[in-house]
């Protein structure tokens, strides 16, 4: 817990800016040095940028996926075709996990979420080889419209993208103890963890 401390105070105190982003490199890897390690690099990279708050890092990392659009409305279905032509059209999208699946073309204001919420680090988990993803980088952040709760927020990971992110559904009271499936494997426990 010191060495997040200590990296988000080196954040803190570095606020210049720099036209060519170098700052953000300088501040994701000041972050990385203080940080404990997953022992596996793309994590520990993901990790380091959503402390040091580097939004535009993050954003390249998720993947949309081309799915075929639909004209039903509803949670849960295929994206809406809207303007990309008819039923079955191929549409780059991200899916988002929350109270309703659903999917949308724009990343950067769920990076926003992500970021804005100050999140801490829960846990990394290994998935089992039947999930989508290899791996899962939980956080959990302050549940602003309930005071003393907190909401948990899931990064799906495979390699060096995000696959999915988690909002969750609602605000639960810490500490929070994760359900996990059979086959998973908790390599990593963050300060969140603790409660």
């Amino acid at each position: 817990m010191a060495s997040l401390l200590a990296a988000l105070i080196l954040l803190a105190c570095d606020s210049g800016a720099s036209d060519d982003g170098s700052e953000s490199m300088t501040a994701t890897a000041e972050v990385a040095s203080n940080l404990e390690s997953s022992g596996i690099a793309e994590i520990n990279a993901i990790i380091a940028e959503v402390s040091a708050g580097d939004a535009g890092a993050l954003e390249a990392r998720f993947q949309l996926q081309d799915v075929a659009c639909t004209d039903a409305p509803g949670p849960g279905l295929p994206p809406p075709c809207r303007t990309a032509g008819p039923p079955g059209t191929l549409v780059p999208v991200f899916p988002v996990v929350a109270c309703e699946d659903g999917w949308t073309a724009e990343v950067a204001p769920l990076v926003g979420h992500l970021l804005d919420v100050a999140p801490v680090l829960h846990s990394v988990v290994r998935l089992s080889d039947d999930t989508a993803g290899a791996y899962e980088v939980v956080y959990v952040a302050p549940f602003v419209r309930e005071p003393g709760s907190v909401e948990v927020l899931r990064l799906t990971v495979e390699g060096a993208a995000i696959l999915t992110f988690d909002e969750g559904c609602g605000p639960l009271t810490p500490p929070v103890e994760l359900e996990l499936p059979d086959g998973t494997e908790v390599i990593l426990e963050g300060p969140g963890s603790a409660g």
